[in-house]
């Protein structure tokens, strides 16, 4: 049958013999296929086919073809032995024909390479050696395995690429030169020469020079000349020693090679001798003796050899001396005459070079006694001149002396020194100018040196001038090259050293001194330079790809004045290093036949390496696709064939290439395409295939896709379809098979059969054929439809679950029973899942039908969703199943089940108290989330306005003020906003904080004008001395003060002082001082202080600074023992004798008070003078003593301090008896019996006393506070508790008789009495005198002074001490407690505020004419405490706060005092622990006497003020505790203690602290009609309930009311 290969055969029609019709080549076509056809001869007649397959045998008929390399093969030298290139040989035949072997048969010098026999890979067998050889030669010989075989040759030519392994090499190690020190600049001094084995670049050397820093040399880089730079001075340096580089061009790493070069300088005589000393002074007397050594002369020649041998000679031929010409010695020939002195000799000092340089010198010889007839005014003359000035300048002016006779005919003249005439001498003004500037060069010499002479009439004398030659700026700086040649190797590392640049100035000091920089062309600052060293350095890495060469202008400055430069030109080549990879350069696919032969060239890669001259080996990645089917030249990478391809094995090859540039490797991909040749007809994928169709299916319906692979190419075969179809067609490209006509349903399967070809297209045209049968089967084409296609419903949110909504139907047209079986479904507006869909079966005329149900699955919610949309699916089970849908629009009508919702549940306001009413200030809003009418919302306050200060808006929400607000009054409002809507059914609240914000209203307040501080001297610097504190009743930023000291006080009659002095804390109001205080430098000073608050509003306090002394030194007895004598009828206060100590203290520790270590039962002490008394009568001392003849005590003195230093002395007392003291024994006895029954008796009949006194006391307390609060005029807003576990002062209050009582005879029960009360507090002791007055004047007045100093003062507000100021102790004693003690006359209230939560008050006072309760009237302190009441309770944590002020009531009281508590937090209850420990302190003497002599007459009634009954006493009351008749003594209140600690912050309490301390004692004070001596007491105020801030306490004392109360902090 026709055939690619049907005329390559021919068959026999009757024997089937195939046989060859033309000579077949394998190499041609290798497999031949045939399809023969047989025919039988019946009607019809029948025919069968089938495939002949012939496969043509090889015969080695083709010798293999080497492929040889265009170019030579390179391979560098040094590399370690490896592959250098694949030698290719193709051979066309097959098997062991077409299989080759490589070997070499020449050329291989000293075996140097070696060949794989399969593979052909030439490679190293070791290191190549360019310098050995060169260049190869080799001859391949490729053999094949035939029989016999064929073979042939081919020449490789290889050549060794130099790799830079020699470093250049010197003949010599090191190279001595010399050169004259006065050889020009640029003498050749050396010619250095040096040779490189390597060639090219590697092989040329450049040379340079280092460790050359003195700039005398320089060497040409290229020939190797060194020459000299600058003059040279053998003298400065005889010898230079350095090295020379020499170093080769390599391109990858450079070699050098270093060596030694020494350059001797040779002397030339360019030096004079230079005198040791000139002139030289020989002193020689009338008896020296002829040929001896008179003087040595000696110079010096810096010059070498014989330019540096001095000789020396006398300028004219001498016969009185002589002088040894090469030693200098100078011999006295013969003595002149005296008359002949002094003499002068010329001297000459000769060198020995050629010509030689002399030096002229002068001899003086001087003969003792001679007659000095001239002189110069100086040994020595020194001048300056500037090199370069100008002719006539002055130098310096000499002076000569010598008597009147000769003076005038003095003249001047220069002896040596002056040799080039470069200064004048005037004569006879002595002046030395400059005559040839020229001369004067700073360069070339420094200094002159002068030898002057003055002559007149025969006399000389000598002098000498040091000209010194100033330096000026006359020399540019001068660089060694013009050019600097520099290379480097980029990739070097920042600050790498590149080259460095020497200029020289001849200049001197700052003139010579040189700086470098850049003048240009260091763009992008890719080099620095040291400005000093002239070292060039890379700023950044270089780069040869980015910049190969630069070219530097660099600037040489001095530093003189004007600034001279001098530039040169450095050009620094970047020398490339292999830094970068190579690049492949991407390339399109490569296609090639695949019956391409072996050796045909694919292509060439290309490569790119931005490097220098970069030397690429390519090769194949081990892991790839290629095979054997391709090699790569390892040089220059050509790709060739190796091997025949098959299209139908691979259409592609994916070859991976490795290119090397010896250091960095980079791969890419090469795409080959093998161009297919058709040799192979089409497939189809299947025999047969078939497929079946649903009816009616649409025109154009693809059915099936036959598939046929060629396996040289599928893209080009077509189709068609070879027997005629009416209702089928295919697309000739892709071989879909589509209907053309509509295909019907027949009452039974049909099946179509018809043949489908497939045409490859090729040359020739190759075709395969296949089977195609089609199935028409009837399907499901009919969807389900609803009967309604949209269902529209409105339901009320509130309708019941479960309820049917909507009843729906489909119908189907199919009737088979899989497309009529429907299921519905909500595919769609469910996400909250309310709905469901149910289903049931009906009866219908042809089939059962399916009903569906909507039905509400969950209650619906308007608010969250109005509306619904469902889309119901109705679907088939048919394949594929159909579908409809339907819209099921569902409106939920509206109910009203919604509360209206706040936008927020807590609204914050902030508003000035000075807002006008009628402001509105925030608006509420609520919304519901109903619609309609249920959806309005109302506003109500409901909580909150209580006064009415504002309105809110019903409708609006708008809240507004209609009231004006007040700060002090309210500073914040919490309002209760309802909302409800219009039925009403549904409410929620929000709550409206309005905060009041306080204006500047109230500016700072110091509560008194004075504060007092009293400070121990010798205090540390900066410790604190006093504290200040103001008080504004403003709040927030207004309310916050600082503190400053304005100025010292204006005092009269005294010099300003410093307030510097003293610094304040201004945040504290701390006060410290800057110095140490001492008491004996200034005991008193005086500062104003100012606070501020933040709107500038300010307040003054004037403080004293009282400095205290301190106790140093222990009180010294007279005696350490006294012996007293009692006599035998001594009386009670019989005074027995006096002790005696005295103190070296100044002030108040100079005070000495005296007491008894142990308390006697028989004798008292005078605690001021020491007078000792007998207390008891003898019969009680001889009961007690028995037989004993002296009683021993131990005294003690110290001062008023506590803690003060003590001594003690012994006093012995001798005890006399008598009959008369045995008797009184017995009386004592019987007396001691009565009163003991009597006291048993009275101490019943005192303890119902004190029941019935502590009940009168709080029916009393409440009636005077019934009765103040209706008397009050100013309505004192002041609020007390009587808070149950307020606790009650102790008071006790003694009736007095007009009858004085002596002090030694208290009753027995008014002891009693004390213990028991001490027993109960422990904190009181009561005077045993306050009933009574004393019968001995000496004994009574020492007893008052110890209630003076036992109990605690308080003086009034008129003392001068006491100026409605508040102060801490005068005396310099510390102490830490307060108590107040009362005498009847007047009132004075306390009022102590802490701001803590709460605080309580402590309310007592007996009735009568004790210490009662009142409420205070006073118009300052009534506001004062009225706005007080509401910020002290916001400001929680103030300090406490203690207010004294005085009323018109006759009371005493007992003051309240604060402590802090910190260490424990007891509510509502007191530390009895703290009060059992309490005692009263002690003050000094000093300040009460100064005040009674200020005291007021007291029978002066003060205006405005009514006259009271009780109000004085007459006499006026003595300082001490003994009370006058009429005046009870009232004992002190007990502490209050709160259990909670107050931090501190402002305002502060007014009350100072000193260190950390209890509270100091207030200030002591008078009144007109008594003194109360009264310390504050350590305690916390206690705390007031029901938020009221303030306690009020009234003590009953005698004061006369004063006009205006007093407020006393």
């Amino acid at each position: 049958m026709p055939g690619t290969s049907f005329r390559l055969f021919q068959i026999n029609s009757d024997t089937g013999e195939v046989v060859t019709a033309t000579t077949l080549d394998r190499e041609v076509q290798e497999v031949l296929t045939l399809r023969v056809l047989v025919r039988d001869g019946g009607a019809p007649a029948l025919s069968g086919t089938t495939v002949i397959l012939c496969t043509v045998v090889d015969e080695n008929d083709h010798a293999p073809e080497i492929v040889v390399p265009r170019d030579d093969i390179e391979v560098l030298e040094n590399q370690e032995p490896g592959l250098v290139y694949t030698i290719l040989a193709s051979d066309m035949d097959a098997g062991s024909n077409g299989a080759v072997t490589y070997h070499i048969i020449d050329g291989n010098i000293d075996e140097y390479f070696a060949i794989n026999e399969v593979s052909g890979e030439l490679s190293t067998a070791r290191t190549l050696d360019r310098e050995e050889v060169s260049n190869f030669t080799l001859v391949i010989l490729c053999t094949d395995l035939g029989s016999p075989p064929q073979s042939s040759t081919a020449q490789m030519q290889v050549r060794v690429l130099d790799d830079n392994d020699h470093s250049p090499s010197f003949p010599r190690l090191r190279y001595q030169a010399s050169v004259r020190e006065d050889a020009q600049v640029g003498t050749t001094v050396l010619v250095l020469s040096s040779a490189d084995k390597d060639e090219g670049l590697n092989g040329q050397t450049k040379y340079s020079l280092v460790h050359e820093a003195s700039g005398a040399f320089t060497i040409d880089p290229v020939a190797g000349t060194l020459r000299t730079r600058r003059t040279l001075d053998r003298e400065a340096r005889s010898e230079h020693v350095f090295k020379a580089v020499a170093r080769d061009c390599g391109v990858h790493g450079s070699r050098s090679t270093t060596v030694l070069i020494k350059v001797h300088v040779t002397d030339v005589n360019d030096n004079d001798p230079i005198w040791e000393q000139n002139p030289l002074d020989i002193f020689l007397s009338s008896q020296s003796p002829t040929n001896q050594t008179a003087a040595i002369l000696t110079a010096s020649d810096p010059d070498s050899g014989p330019n540096g041998t001095v000789m020396f000679s006398f300028a004219e031929p001498q016969s009185m001396f002589s002088i040894n010409e090469y030693t200098g010695a100078i011999q006295l020939q013969q003595i002149p005459s005296s008359e002949y002195f002094p003499i002068w000799l010329q001297l000459k000092a000769v060198d020995q070079g050629v010509p030689a340089r002399t030096t002229t010198g002068l001899l003086v010889i001087h003969m003792e006694g001679e007659d000095v007839r001239i002189s110069f005014s100086h040994h020595l003359y020194k001048g300056i001149v500037p090199e370069n000035c100008e002719a006539g300048t002055s130098v310096v002016t000499i002076k000569a002396f010598a008597p009147d006779s000769i003076r005038d005919s003095i003249n001047y003249s220069v002896f040596n020194g002056n040799e080039d005439g470069a200064f004048s001498l005037n004569s006879k003004s002595g002046e030395v100018t400059v005559k040839e500037p020229k001369f004067l060069d700073f360069e070339v010499r420094k200094e002159v040196q002068l030898i002057v002479l003055a002559e007149s009439r025969g006399h000389r004398a000598y002098s000498k001038v040091a000209v010194f030659i100033q330096d000026l700026n006359d020399h540019p700086p001068h660089f060694e090259q013009t050019v600097y040649q520099a290379s480097v190797s980029e990739g070097q590392f920042y600050n790498h050293h590149i080259v460095q640049v020497f200029a020289t100035d001849l200049d001197s000091g700052s003139n010579g001194l040189v700086e470098y920089s850049i003048l240009s062309g260091n763009e992008g600052k890719v080099f620095q330079m040291d400005p000093l060293s002239g070292v060039l350095t890379a700023n950044v890495i270089l780069d040869y790809e980015y910049s190969s060469a630069y070219s530097l202008i660099v600037q040489a400055t001095d530093k003189g004045m004007p600034r001279l430069s001098d530039t040169t030109v450095i050009k620094i080549q970047v020398t490339d290093i292999n830094d970068n990879a190579p690049t492949f350069l991407p390339s399109e696919a490569v296609e090639i036949a695949e019956n391409s032969l072996p050796g045909t060239i694919v292509t060439r890669i290309s490569v790119h390496d931005v490097d220098l001259n970069p030397a690429f080996t390519f090769s194949f990645v081990k892991e790839n696709n290629s095979g054997t089917k391709f090699a790569i030249d390892r040089n220059t990478g050509v790709v060739v064939l190796v091997e025949t391809l098959d299209f139908e094995e691979a259409t592609k090859y994916e070859l991976q290439i490795q290119i090397s540039d010896l250091l960095h490797q980079t791969e890419g991909t090469l795409i080959v395409h093998v161009l297919d040749i058709n040799d192979n007809p089409p497939v189809f994928s299947q025999d047969s295939y078939q497929v079946t169709i649903s009816e009616l299916v649409p025109l154009g319906h693809p059915v099936l896709t036959v598939v046929a692979t060629d396996v040289e190419s599928s893209e080009n075969i077509t189709y068609r379809i070879l027997s005629s179809s009416k209702m089928f067609s295919v697309d000739p490209t892709n071989g879909t098979i589509f209907t053309i006509n509509p295909v019907f349903l027949m009452e039974r399967k049909s099946t179509i059969r018809f043949l489908v070809e497939a045409s490859d297209g090729g040359f020739p045209d190759l075709k395969a054929v296949t089977l195609v049968e089609t199935e028409i089967q009837d399907m499901n084409n009919y969807a389900p439809e609803f009967a309604i296609e949209y269902y529209n419903l409105s339901l009320s949110e509130d309708t019941p679950v479960g309820s049917t909504l909507v009843t729906f139907s489909t119908i189907d047209h199919d009737w088979t029973r899989e497309n009529t079986h429907v299921e519905y479904s909500i595919i769609s507006g469910n996400s909250q899942n309310n709905f469901h869909v149910e289903a049931s079966f009906i009866h219908s005329e042809y089939s059962y039908k399916q009903v569906g149900y909507l039905v509400l699955l969950h209650h619906l919610d308007r608010e969250a969703t109005a509306s619904h949309e469902l889309v119901l699916l109705a679907f088939d089970h048919g394949c594929p199943p159909l579908s409809s849908s339907t819209t099921v629009s569902i409106e939920v009508l509206d109910v009203d089940d919604n509360p209206p919702a706040f936008s927020s549940l807590e609204y914050y306001a902030h508003i000035k108290e000075s807002t006008p009413p009628g402001s509105p200030i925030i608006v509420v809003s609520a919304s519901d989330r109903d619609v309609g009418s249920h959806a309005e919302v109302s506003y109500y306050l409901t909580s909150g306005n209580e006064k009415g200060h504002f309105c809110l808006a019903e409708k609006t929400g708008v809240l507004s003020l209609i009231k004006p607000l007040d700060y002090e009054e309210t500073i914040k409002f919490t309002l209760t906003v309802q909302a409800s809507d219009e039925e009403k059914k549904h409410f929620s609240f929000a709550i409206v904080f309005v905060n009041v914000l306080d204006d500047n209203d109230h500016a700072p307040q110091f509560m008194f004008p004075n504060l007092k501080c009293a400070v121990p001297e010798n205090l540390p610097v900066f410790s604190t001395i006093c504290s200040v504190n103001a008080l504004d009743f403003d709040t927030g930023p207004y309310g916050d003060l600082t503190y400053s000291i304005v100025s010292p006080c204006p005092l009269p009659h005294e010099m300003p002082r410093e307030h510097n002095f003293f610094l304040i804390d201004p945040l504290t109001g701390d006060i410290s001082a800057q110095q140490v205080l001492d008491y004996e430098t200034d005991n008193r000073y005086c500062l104003t202080v100012q606070a501020k608050d933040k709107g500038d509003s300010t307040a003054s306090l004037m403080v004293w600074v009282d400095v205290e002394g301190v106790d140093e030194f222990e009180p010294i007895f007279t005696q350490d023992q006294y012996f007293f004598i009692l006599p035998e009828r001594s009386h009670v206060r019989h005074l027995i004798g006096r002790v005696e100590a005295s103190d070296a203290d100044a002030g108040v520790d100079g005070v000495i008070l005296y007491s008894l270590e142990t308390p006697s039962p028989f004798f008292s002490l005078n605690k001021t003078n020491g007078d000792i008394y007998l207390s008891r009568a003898l019969p009680l001392i001889i009961s007690q003593v028995g037989k004993e003849d002296t009683i021993e005590m131990k005294i003690i003195a110290h001062s008023p301090k506590l803690d003060s230093k003590f001594t003690s002395c012994t006093v012995f007392v001798n005890v006399s008896f008598s009959s008369e003291g045995k008797h009184s024994t017995g009386l004592a006895s019987s007396f001691s019996i009565s009163l003991t029954i009597s006291f048993l008796v009275f101490l019943l009949l005192v303890f119902i006393l004190i029941v019935l006194i502590l009940k009168h006391k709080q029916k009393d307390a409440i009636n005077n506070y019934e009765g103040k609060k209706t008397s009050s005029s100013l309505d004192i807003n002041l609020r007390l508790t009587r808070d149950a576990s307020s606790l009650k002062p102790f008071q006790k209050t003694n009736e007095s008789g007009d009858k004085a009582v002596p002090v030694d005879s208290t009753p027995e029960w008014l002891s009693l009495i004390r213990v028991m009360e001490k027993d109960v507090a422990h904190l009181y002791r009561h005077s045993n005198s306050s009933d009574h007055c004393s019968v001995e004047g000496e004994t009574a007045e020492d007893k008052e002074i110890q209630r003076i100093n036992e109990h605690p003062y308080r003086k009034d507000a008129d003392s001068t001490l006491s100026d409605q100021e508040s102060r801490v102790p005068d005396s310099g004693i510390p102490r830490d407690s307060d108590q107040l003690s009362c005498l009847s006359g007047g009132t004075d209230v306390m009022v102590t505020a802490e701001t803590e939560e709460t605080s309580h008050m402590f309310e007592g006072g007996a009735q009568g004419e004790g210490c009662g309760m009142t409420y205070v009237q006073n118009n300052v302190l009534f506001q004062t405490l009225k706005k007080r009441e509401v910020k002290v309770g916001i400001q929680a944590d103030v300090r406490k706060e203690t207010i004294f002020i005085s009323s018109d009531r006759e009371a005493g009281c007992a003051a309240l005092s604060t402590k802090k508590d910190s260490d424990h937090d007891v509510m509502m209850r007191y530390p009895w622990d703290y009060l059992l420990s309490w005692e009263p302190k002690f003050q000094p003497l000093a300040s009460v006497f100064n005040d009674i002599a200020k005291l007021k007459d007291e029978h002066l009634h003060m205006p405005g003020i009514p006259k009271e009954k009780k109000s004085f006493v007459f006499p006026p009351p003595l300082i001490t505790a003994v009370a006058q008749p009429g005046i009870k003594a009232v004992p002190p209140r007990m502490p209050a203690i709160t259990s909670r600690q107050v931090l501190w912050k402002y305002p502060h309490s007014p009350i100072h602290y000193h260190h950390s301390s209890l509270p100091e004692d207030m200030t002591p004070g008078f009144s007109p009609s008594l003194s109360l001596l009264t310390t504050q007491t350590p305690a916390v105020t206690p705390l007031l309930s029901d938020g009221e801030l303030f306690g009020t306490h009234l003590s009953g004392s005698c004061l006369e009311p004063k006009a205006a109360d007093g407020v006393q902090i």
